[in-house]
């Protein structure tokens, strides 16, 4: 016996045959092997072979199968990659409108913030700075009454034309000269219908009873402002008084 044989039957000798797949390959040998001749150890080799093949053949197209789906995965994956991408570019671009939108609103509402301060202080400039044309009229017009209204716009006129200088020592002299002249207008205009409105008074005065009303001593006491005026209505009334005291002659 050579040695190759040898081997083999210290392995079949030394088998266990108490181990489970040994056991189990033996029941199928034993199945499918009824004699022990070289055309059945050879027919069981083929049979075994093709066998072998067919499982073999049964795992390629299981594997197949597993490709396929695979693959189909692997393009769905690619499907979903360039979702994500196309999303990403849309989130990309949407920020950046949204920032470029953002700093419009902020600039509109920096613009809007400064025209409304602007129209604050031009609406506190013409409340404190601009006559009215009815306050004009009732300061300057003969038709209209010496009364608490007339002091009260009078009053307004003059503590604008002192603020005129408010503005001269500003960066707004031009306005304030342009103000200062207008209420220099207006004054004129009030005094010398004072001026006129106080004659008349003093002229309607009873010269046996010459009882000043207040209404006459305010206007004087306005009138005091301007020394010319003011002095023609006392030379005016001491006029109309001497006049009453002198003896007619016979």
């Amino acid at each position: 016996m050579d040695s190759l044989s040898q081997q083999r039957l210290s392995a079949i000798l030394s088998a266990s045959y108490s181990d489970a797949e040994i056991r189990n390959a033996l029941q199928v040998l034993d199945s499918r092997f009824t004699e022990n001749s070289p055309d059945s150890r050879r027919q069981l080799r083929v049979d075994i072979q093709a066998e072998v093949i067919q499982s073999n053949a049964h795992i390629v197209r299981e594997f197949s199968k597993i490709s396929e789906q695979l693959k189909l995965v692997g393009h769905t994956l690619d499907d979903m990659n360039n979702i994500v991408s196309s999303l990403k570019a849309h989130v990309t671009t949407a920020s950046s409108e949204t920032t470029h939108i953002l700093e419009e609103s902020s600039q509109l509402l920096a613009q809007k913030k400064k025209t409304e301060t602007k129209e604050a202080l031009l609406k506190a400039f013409a409340e404190h700075f601009v006559v009215s044309e009815r306050d004009v009229v009732t300061l300057t017009s003969s038709a209209e009454p010496v009364d608490d209204r007339f002091f009260r716009i009078l009053n307004r006129v003059k503590k604008i034309h002192g603020d005129c200088e408010v503005l001269l020592a500003s960066e707004n002299q031009k306005a304030g000269l342009e103000i200062m002249d207008q209420m220099t207008g207006h004054l004129q205009g009030a005094f010398q219908k004072l001026y006129r409105w106080t004659q008349r008074e003093l002229k309607h005065l009873s010269l046996e009873n010459p009882q000043i009303n207040a209404g006459i001593r305010r206007a004087l006491r306005v009138l005091a402002e301007r020394p010319t005026l003011f002095q023609s209505c006392l030379d005016f009334f001491a006029e109309a008084r001497q006049k009453s005291f002198t003896p007619m002659t016979p």
